[in-house]
């Protein structure tokens, strides 16, 4: 089983989704945040499992969708690690991955 992290940028990305959400609802806020972290933690057993990002076209660099975001993860099999790299809203242009 890979290990999941969030890079600074994707937990970043997290805090402000959460502080947006919760203007309206506190209570929706967190469980988007939930059901974004418990989807991520998936990915440590199946690190494949995201489609390629096609704006990349990068084998390592994949996503998920949770909702109305992409959670966008590279997958580094030399070091058994799944980096979330970035949480974007689907209607966003995805910026070019630094972390």
């Amino acid at each position: 089983m890979a290990r999941v992290v969030f890079t600074p940028t994707a937990a970043g990305h997290l805090r402000r989704l959460r502080a947006y959400i919760a203007q309206d609802s506190p209570d929706a806020a967190r469980a988007m945040v939930q059901r974004i972290r418990a989807d991520a933690a998936r990915l440590g057993q199946f690190p494949e499992m995201g489609r390629i990002v096609p704006e990349y076209r990068e084998p390592a660099i994949r996503e998920v969708i949770v909702g109305p975001y992409r959670v966008v993860y590279r997958f580094r099999a030399d070091r058994n690690v799944v980096q979330v790299i970035g949480v974007i809203h689907g209607s966003r242009v995805l910026p070019l991955p630094a972390d």
